[in-house]
């Protein structure tokens, strides 16, 4: 399964009506799909860093535990309301080929251009050449008919 259908799955799993903090267990139990321990935390914690989940760690009489919680946030919800990673790694792939696309034509432009501006020079020598061979002849005709003295 591709990496944006993990993240997004994981999101959907924290969206819940309730929203309140799920620990690492409760949301492995509402994922739809087998996400393997170390991936889910990476997942998490990437989802964490992009700031669309919160992370909280639980306390026992005043003092900190290893329990985390997780708490999907109000730009994760409406991140997820949007297509997620999944439209989001669409979008940029689309931007991609675009971009490639506009390159290549770009390229083929200027390739056509440069083609066009050759082809040019030559039909411009061709035409000087014929012109001096026109003159020659002009000449050599006068000389032969006795017009030049």
């Amino acid at each position: 399964m591709k990496p944006e259908r993990k993240l997004d799955a994981v999101l959907k799993a924290l969206d819940n009506q309730e929203l309140y903090p799920e620990d690492y267990h409760q949301i492995k139990s509402r994922l739809l799909i087998d996400i393997q321990d170390k991936e889910l935390g990476l997942i998490l914690n990437k989802l964490v860093d992009d700031k669309y989940v919160v992370k909280q760690l639980a306390t026992k009489e005043g003092k900190s535990t290893n329990d985390k919680y997780f708490q999907i946030t109000y730009q994760g919800l409406l991140f997820h309301q949007r297509g997620g990673f999944v439209k989001e790694t669409k979008a940029l792939n689309r931007s991609r080929y675009w971009m490639i696309a506009k390159t290549i034509a770009a390229t083929l432009n200027a390739i056509t251009i440069l083609t066009i501006a050759v082809w040019g020079v030559l039909v411009s020598k061709q035409s000087n050449d014929k012109e001096r061979e026109i003159q020659r002849l002009k000449s050599e005709i006068k000389v032969l008919t006795g017009e030049e003295k």
